[in-house]
């Protein structure tokens, strides 16, 4: 049987100063595991004095150079068909894999286009 939860263990060498931004956390699952690590092995790689969340840092980072991404969302008017577009950053992308049955539906029920209605609207 697999444990509830994961904590890594304080004595190993190589855990050290891993978890440090999550010191009274547990680790659920793998998911949240590799996010914690990237997340932190991206802040030991920035020179000293960078923060961290800087929008220039995730260019310059060799953790997002590898493992990154950056996520396009555009807002289109119905009415004058304006776009707008954000880009943020990303390490993981959270894909829904109830309705899908291969990674590429996956990814494409992620990326689909969908109509925003009610108090989305004010976006």
């Amino acid at each position: 049987p697999l444990p509830q939860s994961y904590e890594p263990p304080a004595n190993e060498p190589w855990t050290t100063g891993i978890f440090d931004c999550a010191e009274d956390k547990k680790i659920e699952d793998a998911h949240e595991y590799m996010v914690n690590l990237l997340e932190s092995m991206h802040k030991c790689c920035l020179p000293s004095g960078v923060p961290s969340e800087s929008p220039s840092v995730y260019e310059k980072s060799l953790v997002h150079k590898i493992f990154g991404g950056r996520l396009r969302s555009q807002v289109k008017c119905m009415q004058c068909s304006y776009c707008s577009n954000k880009f943020d950053p990303f390490l993981d992308l959270s894909l829904e894999i109830v309705k899908a049955d291969s990674l590429y539906k996956a990814v494409a029920n992620f990326t689909a286009a969908e109509q925003l209605d009610g108090g989305e609207r004010q976006y």
